[in-house]
C-alpha cells in the first residue's frame, strides 16, 4: 500500500468515526427533540430508503457466494494452491484415497458456495419485487392463477439464473481484481452474519420507536392491545396528542410496557444496513487498480449511510443515536474483520514468500540488468527494474533489513555470466539470486555474426545454476529474455531467442527455480501500450517497461 492511499484511509476512518461520534453525542442530550422535528411518516424519500435502502446489506451474500463459487479450481489445481500454503498437501494429492476424499471435500465446498448464493438470491429479488410490486414472482404468479408447484419452480429458475449470470461475471472479470475481490467476498460473508449483533443489541436495550408511541397514543391499537400501524398515516399533528413518557436515553435498558410492540429503535439495522456500502471503498482499497476511486467510493458509501440515518429520522422509526450507533457498530465491525483478515494473509505471503528477513538480494544479467550503475558502490542498483524492485520489494515488507546488490554488466552474453560466476555471485554469498540473460545470445548472431547456439546457451546456464545450488544453496529466480519488435527486422530475431526462452524455461523447472516469462508479459502489455513506451530499441526496457518487469519481478515472487 503506497503512503498516500494510507494516509486516504487513516484520514476518512477517522472522520467516518468523528462524524458519527459527534451524532451519538448531540443525540445524546437531543433525541426526542430532533425527531418531532424531523418526522415526516409520509414523506417519499422516508419511504423509498425504508422500502429499498437495505440492498446494499442483501446483495452482499448474493455477490460474495458467487464470487467464492466463481473461483472454482479443478482438484489437482486446488491441491498445488493448499500445497503452497500446507506443504502436507503434496502427500494427500500423490495418495489415491485422499485424493478421491478431498475432491469429494471440494465440491461439498463449493456446492455449498452455490447454496449460499442461491438462497442470497432470494432475499434480493424479494426486496426488489416486494418493493416493486408489491409481492414476489411466485406469489404474483400464484395470485395469476398459476399452480403453487409451477410458481415455486419458476421462482427457483430465476434465481438459478441470476446467481449463474453473476457467476459468468465474475469468471469474466480481469485477473487483476480477483485476489481483492475473493478477499472481500470473505470479508462481506464474515460482515454479513456477523451484523446480527444488532439484533441482539436491540433486544437488550429494548428502546420504543418513537412513532410507536404517536401510534399507540392516538388510537391505533390491535385487539391485543399493543400499538399496531398497519398501512395508517401518522400524520405530524398527533405528535401533540402523543404521551412520550416511555421514551428513553439510548444507555438506559427501555420498557415497552406491554403496549409498544416496536421496542427495537437501538441501534438502526436499516443503517447499519446500509453501511454495507462501506465495503465497497475497502475493496478498492484492497486493489491496486482501483485505488484511485477510494476517495470516490467513501463518500459515496458515506452519503448513502447518512442518507439512510437520515430517513429513519424523518419516518420516526429511529433517533439521532440509534442511526450514529448503527452505523459505527458495522463499520467497527468491517474494519476488525478486514484487520484481522489482513494479518493472516499476510502471515500466510510471508510463510510462503521466499523473501526473510536478512536476506541479500543479488541481480544478476546484462545491461537490461546494470543500466549504468555505478560500479565502485557495491549498492548503487542503477536506473533499470533492479531500482524499482527494490522498491517495491521494500513496500511490501517494511520491516525487513534487505540488502540489494546489482552485477549486471552491459553486453554480456551467457558465457560471460560463467567466466565471473564465482567473483560476482558465489562470492557474495546472496541468499536469493535473480538472472536476466540471453538477449545478448541472440543479439551478436545479427549485428556481429558471432552465434551463441541453443545448446552453448543451455551448458552456460546449466553451469551457473549447478555452482549457485551446490556453493550456495540460495534460491535462484529466471527472467527469460525477450524482445519487444520495435522494428520490422527484430522478427527474424524470433528464430534464435525462442529456443533460448524455452531452455531458460525448462531449466527453471528442472532446477526448482522462480521463472518469470518476461517475454509474455512484456508481449501482452504490448498490445495495451505503445511499444516505444516499453522500450525504444526493443531490447532495453524505457520507464514504463522497466516498471513492468520490477511489478512482475514482485508478483512472482
Amino acid at each position: 500500500m503506497d503512503k498516500r492511499l494510507k494516509k486516504q484511509i487513516i484520514f476518512c476512518v477517522c472522520f467516518y468515526f468523528a462524524f458519527f461520534a459527534v451524532l451519538m453525542i448531540f443525540g445524546t442530550f437531543f433525541d426526542l427533540e430532533i425527531d418531532k422535528a424531523l418526522f415526516n411518516y409520509e414523506n417519499k424519500f422516508g419511504i423509498i430508503m425504508e422500502n429499498w435502502g437495505m440492498q446494499a446489506m442483501y446483495l452482499v451474500p448474493l455477490f460474495a457466494w458467487s464470487m467464492l463459487l466463481s473461483a472454482y479450481h479443478p482438484i489437482d489445481e486446488a491441491f498445488d494452491i493448499a500445497a503452497s500454503i500446507f506443504p502436507f498437501f503434496v502427500y494427500l494429492k500423490n495418495n489415491r484415497a485422499t485424493h478421491f476424499i478431498c475432491f469429494l471435500l471440494l465440491h461439498i465446498m463449493y456446492g455449498a458456495f452455490f447454496y449460499g448464493a442461491f438462497m442470497g438470491s432470494n432475499d434480493t429479488l424479494n426486496t426488489f419485487m416486494g418493493a416493486a410490486f408489491g409481492s414476489n414472482l411466485q406469489d404474483l404468479l400464484t395470485n395469476a392463477g398459476v399452480s403453487r408447484t409451477i410458481a415455486i419452480i419458476l421462482w427457483a429458475i430465476l434465481r438459478i439464473l441470476l446467481v449463474a449470470f453473476i457467476v459468468f461475471f465474475f469468471r469474466k472479470t480481469d485477473k487483476k481484481y480477483k485476489k481483492a475481490l475473493e478477499f472481500m467476498a470473505v470479508a462481506g460473508i464474515l460482515l454479513y452474519y456477523g451484523g446480527d449483533i444488532i439484533n441482539y443489541i436491540k433486544a437488550i436495550f429494548h428502546r420504543i420507536r418513537f412513532r410507536e408511541m404517536i401510534a399507540y397514543s392516538n388510537g391505533l391499537i390491535n385487539e391485543d392491545g399493543w400499538s399496531s400501524r398497519g398501512a395508517s398515516n401518522l400524520p405530524r399533528e398527533w405528535i401533540a396528542t402523543t404521551d412520550f413518557s416511555a421514551f428513553d436515553r439510548w444507555y438506559k435498558v427501555g420498557n415497552d410496557m406491554g403496549v409498544y410492540s416496536e421496542a427495537t429503535s437501538f441501534p438502526s439495522g436499516h443503517t447499519a444496513a446500509a453501511t454495507f456500502a462501506m465495503l465497497l471503498p475497502a475493496l478498492f482499497s484492497k486493489c491496486r487498480a482501483l485505488n484511485k476511486y477510494f476517495v470516490p467510493s467513501f463518500i459515496i458509501g458515506f452519503a448513502y449511510t447518512l442518507a439512510m440515518g437520515v430517513s429513519r429520522l424523518i419516518r420516526g422509526a429511529h433517533y439521532l443515536t440509534d442511526i450514529s450507533a448503527g452505523a459505527i457498530i458495522i463499520f467497527a465491525l468491517m474494519l476488525l474483520i478486514i484487520g484481522i483478515m489482513d494479518i493472516f494473509e499476510r502471515k500466510s505471503e510471508m510463510s510462503k514468500s521466499i523473501i526473510k528477513d536478512n536476506m541479500t538480494i543479488l541481480f544478476q544479467g546484462d545491461s537490461i540488468t546494470d543500466c549504468d550503475r555505478k560500479r565502485e558502490d557495491l549498492y548503487n542498483l542503477g536506473g533499470g527494474y533492479p531500482k524499482y524492485a527494490a522498491k517495491y520489494i521494500k513496500e511490501k515488507y517494511p520491516d525487513y533489513k534487505l540488502t540489494f546488490i546489482n552485477k549486471g554488466i552491459s553486453g554480456d552474453r551467457s558465457i560471460n555470466l560463467v567466466e565471473r560466476w564465482k567473483e560476482d555471485c558465489i562470492d557474495l554469498k546472496p541468499d536469493f539470486v535473480s538472472i536476466l540473460i540471453g538477449i545478448n545470445d541472440t543479439w551478436r548472431r545479427y549485428d556481429s555474426n558471432d552465434e551463441t547456439t541453443a545448446a552453448e546457451y543451455e551448458k552456460n546456464f546449466r553451469y551457473i545454476l549447478e555452482e549457485t545450488k551446490e556453493k550456495l544453496g540460495a534460491k535462484i529466480m529466471i527472467l527469460s529474455p525477450f524482445l519487444i519488435e520495435v522494428f520490422p527486422e527484430q522478427k527474424q530475431w524470433r528464430e534464435d531467442l525462442n529456443p533460448k526462452i524455452e531452455i531458460a524455461k525448462k531449466l527453471a523447472r528442472e532446477f526448482g527455480c522462480i521463472y518469470v516469462p518476461l517475454d509474455e508479459i512484456l508481449a501482452e502489455k504490448s498490445l495495451s501500450t505503445d511499444k516505444k513506451l516499453l522500450s525504444e530499441d526493443g531490447v532495453h526496457p524505457a520507464e514504463e517497461g522497466k516498471k513492468v518487469i520490477a511489478k512482475a519481478y514482485l508478483k512472482y515472487l
